[in-house]
């Protein structure tokens, strides 16, 4: 999996290849994306306030239907 990080006035900033186990953590407020490199499972874990409104999504991904 590559985790980036953009800043606002930056551009990416940072691309991180996990492996297997790895893990990585992405600072409050930074715009980041996942991309599967291969078939796996990931999980996103972050510390959520009581509102909904605390992530802006830009995209979600997507499941292939079928395979």
């Amino acid at each position: 999996m590559i985790v980036r990080v953009w800043q606002e006035d930056q551009g990416l900033v940072d691309e991180t290849i996990l492996g297997p186990g790895d893990f990585t953590q992405v600072k409050p407020g930074k715009i980041h994306q996942f991309e599967g490199l291969e078939d796996g499972v990931a999980f996103e874990l972050y510390w959520a306030e009581f509102n909904h409104d605390d992530i802006v999504r830009r995209t979600s991904g997507t499941e292939v239907k079928g395979e």
